[in-house]
């Protein structure tokens, strides 16, 4: 083996070459529980106003969602997850909300 010095080829003596061990690839197996994990839909995180006190489900359809945080009721939509209606008219800190 060879190397530079200065632009000069100087032999290297007392190194091996190394070989690289190469491991075969595994292949992704689809198992049923993998299948199971994958049919949960990701999660969805929401920005809120401060901590959220309380969450209620409509019981009736279409089950919106209501978070109460702070001195506001958010209500979202339970199938696309956005921003329905905020109520925000209250002065003291709202620690539950229930549909009617």
């Amino acid at each position: 083996y060879q190397r530079r010095v200065h632009g000069e080829l100087t032999k290297m003596e007392g190194y091996k070459k190394v070989q690289i061990i190469r491991f075969p690839r595994l292949l992704q197996r689809e198992t049923a529980e993998n299948r199971y994990w994958k049919s949960f839909a990701q999660s969805v995180v929401v920005k809120e106003y401060a901590s959220v006190s309380s969450i209620t489900i409509s019981p009736v359809a279409p089950h919106d969602i209501a978070a109460c945080s702070s001195t506001r009721v958010q209500i979202y939509n339970a199938s696309t997850s956005s921003l329905k209606k905020t109520i925000s008219r209250f002065k003291a800190i709202v620690h539950e909300y229930y549909f009617r």
